[in-house]
């Protein structure tokens, strides 16, 4: 175990535990994706929820694209994440440990956000992903200092958020009791 905890520690040094550590970590947001994924599936909340509610028609209305692209834009942040704990040597430094906590952060909220499409809360689900989007944008700038390529592997996945909460947003003014476009 010890060798898979001092691998991170070793910045420019790639060892076969590194990809084993890479491959535990990007576990995390692809768990989320395939869960986000399972939902968007007939009778799956995220489903249930779009189809139950007045939605924008400027972009796709169909859950599983909205799943579909979400679970694509995260599957990379795992890796991104390894190379900002690897390339701050363990997280030695403050600004990395700022870095991941944001990540974290964001895991928590996209967990909310299921939370509330099962309650089929369009205020808060509209909050959850401003909040995820914001949550994105804080990572991705802080994995910019610390591993470029980092930051270039979460910048997709920034995109997809803001897009996101602007389409929740939308969906969410649209089913306001008493308010129809």
């Amino acid at each position: 175990m010890s060798a898979f905890l001092n691998s991170a520690k070793l910045p420019g040094i790639w060892t076969n535990y590194d990809y084993v550590n890479a491959a535990l970590i990007s576990s995390i947001p692809i768990s989320v994706g395939l869960a986000e994924l399972g939902s968007a599936a007939d009778g799956g909340a995220y489903h249930t929820f779009f189809q139950r509610a007045i939605r924008p028609k400027w972009a796709s209305q169909n859950p599983a694209f909205h799943a579909g692209t979400c679970f694509l834009t995260l599957t990379p942040l795992g890796y991104a994440t390894y190379r900002v704990i690897k390339n701050s040597a363990g997280l030695l430094s403050n600004q990395a440990k700022v870095a991941i906590a944001i990540y974290g952060l964001h895991a928590v909220l996209s967990a909310g956000f299921g939370n509330e499409v099962r309650k089929g809360n369009h205020s808060n689900v509209a909050v959850f992903k401003t909040l995820i989007a914001a949550a994105s944008i804080g990572f991705a700038l802080s994995y910019r200092n610390i591993d470029e390529t980092a930051f270039w592997l979460s910048v997709p996945h920034v995109a997809w958020s803001i897009f996101s909460a602007l389409y929740h947003f939308d969906m969410y003014q649209l089913n306001e009791s008493g308010h129809k476009h």
